[in-house]
């Protein structure tokens, strides 16, 4: 018999370290994705983003034109590698359409029996989320849209798969340029779990509203986000979250330059990250940078996860 268990309930944990809660599965899925919204703390619902707004809030792709490639690649703790590669094209009078992937690679393990006895084999573990998205312009004040995803978990011999649905609506106020997003993330359903045990997809509703400063080219990002435990199904008697958690985000982003910004942002699941030592002061908190030239974009994030360490990410793009 082999710990197929042991190993299951370590990957669980690994993936947890993604969002600090780690009371669901599919965890995959609400992992930021870009190292833009990673230095702004994730505050990215009201944001006119790139192609990455696949993820954040599918109603900014509703405000792209032309065609858009993003690659973010993500180093993780214990050597964990994570990327995230999307495409995004605008359909001249009807909005844009874009396809993405993001993946996980945990590496390969040694494999053993239930009693710590190595078997001289390895095996692998991945998580793949595969998204198609589209967002319309549907007034001058209103951006609207909506993906689908495909979830795929990987350990072992054993594949755990799941559904869901993104939809976003992207406002734009008459007040000095400021903008109020709201997205509803990862409704849907587990198709087939590990074993007999199906997890419960990460359900999150995001509140956002972003400001340009009138004297200071400074643009403030404020984001409520509330977290779900739960499966959500597409018919009447559904069944009750298990937690309710409240989470706040809160990011700012400097132009420096037309081609150079910086980023800076806290985000309260930092308080999910701290172990009483000196350096919780610092978890939660992120901070990066961004250029752009002739259309191709770099940008650079770094997050705090206090005694755990710090974390990088790499993004690069463009438009054309």
């Amino acid at each position: 018999m082999r710990n197929i268990a042991i190993i299951s309930c370590l990957l669980t944990a690994f993936t947890g370290l993604s969002f600090a809660q780690g009371t669901t599965g599919f965890e995959l899925m609400r992992t930021e994705v870009s190292s833009r919204g990673a230095s702004l703390a994730g505050a990215m619902s009201a944001v006119e983003s790139g192609v990455d707004g696949l993820f954040y809030n599918p109603a900014a792709l509703g405000t792209l034109e032309g065609h858009h490639t993003e690659l973010t690649y993500f180093k993780h703790l214990l050597d964990i590698e994570s990327g995230f590669l999307a495409y995004g094209r605008n359909i001249p009078g009807y909005g844009t359409a874009a396809i993405g992937v993001n993946y996980i690679n945990y590496g390969a393990f040694d494999e053993a029996t239930a009693y710590g006895e190595l078997t001289g084999e390895t095996f692998r573990a991945a998580d793949f989320v595969f998204t198609a998205g589209f967002g319309r312009k549907a007034f001058n004040w209103l951006s609207l849209g909506a993906n689908v995803k495909y979830a795929r978990s990987e350990i072992w011999d054993r594949v755990a798969t799941a559904y869901a649905l993104d939809m976003g609506l992207l406002i734009f106020t008459p007040w000095d340029n400021t903008k109020i997003g709201f997205t509803a993330c990862n409704i849907g359903k587990t198709i087939e779990g590990y074993y007999d045990y199906q997890d419960k997809l990460p359900l999150t509703y995001k509140l956002g509203v972003s400001k340009p400063l009138a004297h200071l080219p400074l643009v403030i990002l404020l984001q409520l986000e509330q977290a779900q435990d739960n499966d959500l199904y597409f018919a009447a008697g559904l069944e009750q979250a298990q937690d309710n958690d409240l989470y706040f985000a809160a990011g700012g982003e400097f132009t420096i330059s037309e081609i150079f910004l910086l980023r800076l942002g806290w985000n309260s699941h930092g308080a999910d990250q701290r172990v009483d030592s000196n350096n919780d002061i610092f978890a939660g908190v992120s901070g990066g940078f961004g250029f752009a030239v002739s259309g191709v974009f770099f940008d650079y994030a770094v997050n705090s996860w206090g005694e755990l360490g710090t974390l990088m990410r790499f993004t690069i793009g463009g438009k054309f």
